[in-house]
């Protein structure tokens, strides 16, 4: 894999909230590739998450689609567009926002630049791959000593000023700190919470406010132990009956333990014969285990058999089903009674088939060499999309057997791509946050341009 280490540190916004990566599956939506050979202008860790966010009605960024970064591997997912009027998902031509999630839970903000050199926003059924990732560092204060402190900030840029002084905050207070800008409970140190009532057990005399934590009375516990000494007073009693009962049964324990013996010495002399009788039992025994052991083999091989007739009845024969599939996108089932690779199924057809999607918009697209159906499912509907006609297509029976695919970016994809030489540093485009390319000096007041080099570095304005 490619990775530029490269990183320009620029001054962005610092988010404030808990950002949640789950997200909802509505209908429509939008398939995103990032192969194993992007671009990366940064660093990523292994198990990072990457994640399509909008901004909803309330303002708060929403999660409509993620997955899971793993190094030397390609990644696909859907991202989900708004079901109707709700505000569950991106809007027709609205911008992304794209974060990553740490392994520490930190979170950075992502700038990505799309292989057909599109703009970074949400359309409904296209499918887009992603040529260059832009990791974007924020700077801020990293000491929670300070009033400052940003706990999403990664660098820290010395603007920890103001040290945390708590203190009561309230000028109405006789305890009032006008030094302090943190709050703490010193506006009431006289509030001790308790039992304030002195017939209970829970009494506290320190305390001044009562919380309701009165329960047992001081009389009720007297009973209790009165009660208590009663009941084992009566335990004694039964105890001393019990020790008289047992010395009795000790000495009637001690003439059957007499007569134990007696016998014991009659049966050893009768072990003497029957050791004799236990010899010829083991070897009869020893006879029986062989013809028991041929027996056992047979019923395993026996057994193999039925399982395996079993098997092919369970199985049965697939009748075969021609389909014809019309150049465009087309909704398939799948025929067959057994899963089977989806990569083996379309083998004999695989350079007329541009991609193929299930119900979760989970893809498989061949130009990349990625798989992200795995099998297809026995009747479970697919949407294909293929460059040609084709008359007559069944489902051949590939049990067992996989397609093995290599991840990869075809040609046509690299001659999209722009190319950054490195001889010197020069200055390659000029992009707004809609990943459209603009000309010209001149820009509004607060527009921001992200200046892109040919050595790999991106600078970040604002005017």
């Amino acid at each position: 894999m490619m990775k530029k280490v490269i990183v320009t540190f620029l001054f962005v916004c610092s988010w404030t909230m808990a950002i949640d990566f789950d997200y909802e599956l509505t209908g429509s939506n939008q398939s995103v590739l990032i192969g194993s050979s992007v671009s990366v202008n940064g660093a990523i860790d292994d198990g990072s998450v990457i994640g399509a966010f909008y901004k909803s009605n309330d303002g708060e960024l929403k999660c409509a689609g993620s997955g899971l970064w793993m190094n030397n591997q390609s990644v696909g997912f859907a991202i989900w567009g708004s079901m109707g009027t709700e505000d569950n998902g991106f809007a027709q031509g609205e911008e992304l926002t794209w974060m990553l999630q740490h392994l520490d839970g930190s979170l950075t903000e992502l700038f990505m630049i799309y292989g057909d050199g599109g703009a970074n926003i949400y359309q409904t059924n296209s499918f887009r791959w992603i040529s260059e990732v832009l990791v974007v560092e924020s700077q801020g204060c990293t000491d929670d000593r300070f009033v400052e402190y940003n706990p999403f900030t990664s660098i820290d840029d010395g603007s920890c000023v103001t040290p945390v002084i708590y203190g009561c905050l309230n000028s109405d207070s006789p305890f009032y700190n006008p030094n302090a800008n943190t709050t703490d409970d010193s506006c009431d140190p006289l509030a001790i919470y308790g039992c304030t009532q002195a017939q209970f057990y829970e009494y506290n005399e320190w305390a001044t406010i009562d919380d309701g934590s009165c329960h047992v009375y001081w009389q009720a516990l007297y009973y209790d132990g009165v009660w208590e000494i009663e009941d084992l007073e009566e335990e004694v009693v039964d105890l001393q009956v019990d020790i008289s009962q047992a010395d009795n049964m000790y000495e009637e324990l001690l003439i059957q333990l007499q007569n134990v013996q007696s016998l014991l010495e009659e049966t050893e002399s009768a072990l003497g014969l029957s050791l004799i009788r236990v010899e010829d039992l083991e070897n009869q025994l020893y006879d029986l285990n062989a013809e028991n052991t041929e027996l056992e083999d047979e019923v395993v091989n026996q057994q193999i058999l039925i399982d395996q007739m079993e098997e092919e009845l369970a199985v049965g024969i697939d009748e075969p089903i021609a389909v014809d599939i019309v150049s465009g996108w087309n909704m398939i089932g799948f025929t067959r009674k057994v899963p089977m690779d989806a990569g083996a199924l379309f083998q004999d057809i695989l350079d007329d088939v541009i991609l193929i999607k299930d119900n979760s918009a989970n893809m498989f697209w061949p130009e990349f060499g990625f798989n992200g159906l795995g099998n297809l499912l026995p009747g479970q509907g697919y949407q294909i999309k293929v460059r040609e006609d084709i008359d007559d297509f069944i489902f051949p029976y590939v049990v067992g057997e996989r397609l093995e695919m290599n991840a990869m970016v075809p040609d046509w994809a690299f001659e999209m791509a722009p190319n950054h030489p490195n001889e010197e540093r020069k200055l390659v485009r000029k992009l707004n946050l809609l990943g459209q390319q603009v000309f010209g000096d001149v820009f509004m007041s607060g527009e921001t341009i992200l200046y892109l080099y040919s050595d790999g570095s991106v600078e970040k304005f604002i005017y």
